[in-house]
């Protein structure tokens, strides 16, 4: 018997009758959609719509690097940089008001790890940034990072920028709790990079998205994914072949939990950035060392225990995430084209 038959499949009137039955109810009617982060939430979700995209969203990289924030006003900069990729980070977010990359980088091979600098320095951050990395015999092309820098310094060093073939230098970024809000916040950004990256001749790959993810799984993994069709649609409008968006994803929890429920909180937030195809994951950051190790440590059981790290899009077919993911995707893009 061949096991490929089609069954037939059930009107929407005559599978909330059977949903109803299993329920013991007389109806649905009672049940209410749920708002959260301004997404709404159906109780029941029947497959009477067909999801339809031509705009892929696997990114090359199905893996993700995980992600550890470094204090570099701090004296240990150096002990906890080397500290945190011993341990097994792969991206170092360097914060602070300056930058020694002698002190800051002694004895660590940058080259291995996506530098994310997020420094309030001067115009000299990424000369001196190029001028060290070339002292420690460096290839320029084989580092990779992100400088956050604004649009003035970056029209400064151009020349600088165009260097570091491989580092981003616009990033779309939203810390709105209201999802649909984030969403065109970052499109909004994205857009404007794109013009930017264009007349100053940069690639498009120079650009990419943060965005904060809490332990919601269905809001958080469509709000990632529907950001990926909003860039593919971007990069359609101005006629770039697709290359897929880099997005940083940085873990929240609630503030007022105590460390055991926030690395249960910090867990799930984690899980949602994997399954929304992440390319990097910072977790919340939390000044107690033990706290943060426990943090990374989650990363290293999720791709070494459970292989999130091996499976494209995890979430593709599941009929609720796509419809939220679409529908994201939808309203963003059409208050996009109105503006």
């Amino acid at each position: 018997m061949p096991l490929n038959l089609d069954f037939p499949t059930l009107d929407q009137k005559n599978w909330e009758e059977l949903i109803a039955k299993a329920l013991k109810i007389n109806s649905l009617d009672d049940f209410e959609p749920k708002t959260v982060a301004g997404v709404e939430l159906a109780p029941f979700n029947h497959p009477s719509e067909k999801i339809t995209r031509e705009n892929p969203l696997i990114s090359h990289n199905i893996d993700w690097k995980i992600g550890v924030s470094v204090d570099s006003n701090s004296q240990d900069a150096n002990s906890a940089i080397i500290n945190a990729v011993q341990n097994g980070a792969e991206a170092i977010i360097l914060k602070g008001q300056n930058a020694n990359w002698q002190e800051h980088y002694a004895d660590v091979f940058h080259e291995m790890i996506y530098n994310d600098v997020q420094i309030e320095s001067s115009q000299k951050l990424m000369t001196d940034f190029i001028s060290y990395s070339r002292s420690q015999n460096k290839n320029l092309e084989e580092l990779t990072g992100s400088f956050s820098i604004t649009t003035d310094m970056l029209k400064a060093n151009v020349a600088a920028a165009k260097q570091l073939a491989s580092f981003h230098f616009f990033t779309g970024v939203s810390s709105s709790a209201n999802v649909p809000d984030a969403l065109i916040e970052i499109a909004s950004q994205l857009k404007e990079a794109i013009e930017l990256a264009l007349e100053l001749n940069l690639n498009v790959s120079t650009i990419r998205a943060s965005i904060n993810v809490d332990s919601h799984l269905a809001v958080n993994v469509s709000k990632i994914r529907a950001l990926r069709i909003i860039w593919a649609n971007l990069l359609k409008a101005y006629k770039i072949e697709f290359q897929a968006l880099f997005i940083k994803v940085i873990t929240v929890v609630n503030e007022d939990i105590n460390d055991e429920t926030a690395l249960i909180e910090n867990t799930s937030a984690c899980i949602n950035a994997a399954l929304g195809m992440a390319d990097l994951i910072c977790s919340f950051h939390n000044q107690d060392t033990n706290q943060s190790r426990l943090n990374q440590n989650i990363q290293h059981i999720m791709k070494m225990e459970s292989y999130l790290n091996m499976v494209a899009d995890p979430l593709a077919g599941s009929y609720s995430i796509e419809k939220i993911t679409n529908h994201l995707a939808e309203a963003c893009w059409e208050k996009l084209a109105k503006n």
